[in-house]
């Protein structure tokens, strides 16, 4: 038996080296410069194959391969190995661009074998090149998926980057297994949906409690499929946008942990699964009424265009996100047909104005505690906002509870309220809660999302349950 450490030791890339794909990274860069690149990509791959599609690809974008989430107990490995003497050379089905930039960050590997506009090295075509150049059962081979079973089948020995028993038991029957090191990812993840998002759409219910239909199980019922259904799209939404944000997120003092960010999600199973939640979620929206499917168009619509562009832009990304939360409020009365006050709105647009101008307060407060300079991780705003944004925060609060206190005095409320007296107590309550956001903003205690601080905080949840049990007393 040869010296393990004169038999060269060949490494792939994705989902091997890093806890990502290249190809995905890149398409996902240049969709975001470009959305239509869908169908260029489309075009590329019926024209030359999947190698030249790889090479238009990486003609068009870069990737930034100092955050890519790498698997580091591999490369410590490597590393011993490489001290050993052993040749280690980079053999990926990625394009070659990418693969020599990683292979010279990391300084480990003596060659790089990539793809080229003329050659897709994955499985039986690496599997030969690597007998060319080593002989059959000349070489390791470091792999994670079922494509590289043709290379483990000429080889020595395997180094499998898996927690598929099934793969490893396919491996064991090919050939020696060397090492097992586990994966972090995973095809889907719940944390990738945000279920604690779908708190938002808890304002589709908003319309039936001003217009005192709450207890109508008919009307109940098609307000819980327009939950459903926009919760559904919510996190197609937020799926996207993680994949849209990879470089930002990872480089963000809290969102480098998203499930996507740090390589814990597989790429390819967050693409299948916001567009299986896109179709659901429309489905259903059908189910409910052309009105309320309208509105959830509107809303998807608008926060794509968010991920793609808007979020990037100063003051527009803060008044789409307050848009975002009073379109759910029209939505809900779409969905059961009832009537909105301009009270309603105005109030909504206000309070959900600071609420958006609270989540960017909380990114700057972060970034100062921590010691950063420059702006926010793929935003417009920096240390200098930071005093602006607050304020203008705390105007629109106010005239959120001032809009609130002309309602509960004008004719409308008296109409529609038997004991208007209880609701004079929504005043001081709500603005109360502002300033408990906005205190806990200021104390570094929110990070990055509001919903997910009120989630959390009992005083948060105390006041939204007294504000809930005025409006009934009030009817």
């Amino acid at each position: 038996m040869p010296d393990r450490q004169t038999i060269p030791l060949y490494v792939d890339l994705d989902g091997t080296l890093i806890y990502s794909d290249c190809l995905y990274e890149s398409f996902l860069r240049l969709f975001r410069i470009n959305p239509f690149a869908i169908f260029m990509a489309i075009y590329w791959l019926m024209k030359g194959g999947r190698q030249y599609m790889k090479a238009q690809i990486a003609e068009r974008a870069e990737i930034d391969i100092l955050t890519l989430p790498y698997n580091e107990p591999l490369i410590e490995w490597l590393a011993q190995e490489k001290s050993r003497g052993r040749d280690i050379i980079l053999a990926t089905a990625s394009h070659r661009k990418y693969a020599e930039a990683i292979a010279a960050h990391l300084g480990l590997f003596n060659r790089v074998l990539a793809s080229d506009e003329h050659v897709n090295l994955k499985g039986k075509r690496k599997a030969r090149c690597l007998v060319e150049e080593s002989g059959e059962k000349g070489f390791d081979y470091a792999g994670d998926s079922k494509a590289d079973l043709k290379v483990w089948a000429v080889a020595h020995a395997a180094i499998i980057v898996s927690n598929s028993e099934e793969l490893i038991r396919s491996a064991s029957a090919l050939t020696h297994i060397e090492r097992i090191f586990p994966s972090t990812q995973s095809g889907f993840s719940l944390a990738a949906l945000r279920p604690h998002q779908w708190l938002k759409n808890v304002l589709l219910f908003v319309p039936l409690l001003t217009s005192h239909t709450f207890f109508n199980e008919s009307v109940l019922l098609t307000a819980l499929a327009a939950f459903i259904s926009m919760s559904m799209c919510a996190s197609s939404v937020y799926i996207l946008n993680d994949l849209l944000d990879l470089e930002e997120d990872r480089l963000h003092q809290h969102k480098q942990n998203r499930p996507f960010a740090a390589g814990k999600a597989s790429i390819v199973g967050g693409i299948i699964t916001l567009i299986g939640l896109l179709v659901g979620g429309f489905s259903i929206a059908a189910w409910v009424g052309p009105g309320f499917m309208f509105w959830l168009g509107v809303y998807y619509a608008l926060t794509l265009a968010y991920s793609l562009k808007l979020k990037r832009v100063k003051i527009i990304d803060i008044l789409v996100l307050a848009s975002l939360y009073t379109i759910r409020i029209i939505a809900g009365a779409a969905a059961v047909n009832v009537p909105l006050s301009a009270w309603l709105l105005t109030f909504s647009m206000l309070f959900f104005l600071n609420l958006s101008l609270v989540k960017r307060y909380a990114d700057l407060v972060s970034m100062k505690e921590a010691g950063l300079s420059g702006p926010i991780p793929g935003r417009q705003y920096d240390i200098r906002d930071i005093r602006l944004i607050q304020w203008f925060g705390l105007l629109s609060g106010c005239l959120a509870v001032v809009v609130l206190a002309l309602y509960v005095a004008s004719s409308d409320a008296l109409a529609l309220y038997a004991h208007t007296q209880w609701l004079w107590w929504l005043i001081p309550l709500v603005f109360l809660w502002i300033f408990r956001v906005w205190w806990a903003a200021h104390k570094n205690e929110i990070h990055s999302d509001p919903v997910l601080f009120v989630i959390k905080d009992h005083f948060s949840q105390l006041m939204l349950g007294f504000l809930i049990l005025l409006v009934v007393v009030a009817k």
